[in-house]
């Protein structure tokens, strides 16, 4: 790699407390990766999957497009609050609606945060930090990582792959329904890497994205 981005996503649930991924120190040769909760306190173990891309659009063997990029801001999201993050635009308009995965890949700032999309559309997207319902000493400058599919699904060097978006029309908080994501049909041997984001979201409240612990 020569500029890499670092996409994250907890898939288990071993640990009830609410938690969300980060990436610090990232290089062409690798990066850290950890787990960070609103009250700054330890966490059982989980499997956290990820997914690198240089920057760049490209086109993968089977098809789909992409494009990765990141994106350095303080601007951030306070649980209550309207929406409103960084405006960025797309290298070339995507024909439909892209998926939109976002991840922290700095640690500037000690205090939790994590990273929300929200206005997407086939010319780009908004950005901000997102704290939610904490309350940070301070926000600083941090930078997102972000990667825009096309959804669909596939083969691309041998390996399957799905894309997908989608609400279930409920409430999938932590103390609600969880939301199934169902890729049975893609045919995997073995359980896949997952990543999901948080998109557009409805509330005020502010999320990112958990696994629920059953994967499989």
């Amino acid at each position: 790699y020569s500029d890499p981005v670092v996409l994250t996503f907890i898939n288990s649930r071993n640990d009830w407390n609410s938690v969300a991924p980060r990436v610090k120190d990232v290089t062409p040769n690798g990066c850290a990766i950890f787990m960070h909760n609103p009250s700054n306190s330890s966490h059982g173990a989980e499997t956290v999957s990820y997914f690198v891309a240089e920057k760049g659009r490209y086109e993968l063997h089977g098809g789909a497009i992409f494009e990765a990029g990141s994106h350095d801001t303080s601007t951030a999201h306070q649980g209550g609050d309207g929406y409103i993050g960084d405006q960025l635009s797309f290298s070339a308009p995507f024909q439909n609606v892209p998926a939109v995965l976002h991840t922290l890949n700095t640690y500037n700032n000690a205090d939790f945060m994590t990273s929300l999309a929200t206005d997407i559309n086939t010319d780009g997207f908004q950005i901000a930090q997102e704290y939610a319902e904490t309350t940070p000493s301070s926000v600083v400058q941090e930078t997102i990582a972000w990667i825009a599919f096309e959804t669909g699904s596939g083969t691309s060097t041998g390996q399957k792959y799905i894309v997908e978006m989608g609400s279930d029309g409920r409430k999938n908080g932590v103390d609600n329904n969880e939301y199934i994501i169902d890729y049975a049909l893609v045919g995997y041997e073995t359980p896949p890497d997952l990543v999901a984001a948080v998109m557009n979201p409805i509330g005020p409240d502010g999320a990112w994205a958990r696994g629920s612990g059953t994967f499989s």
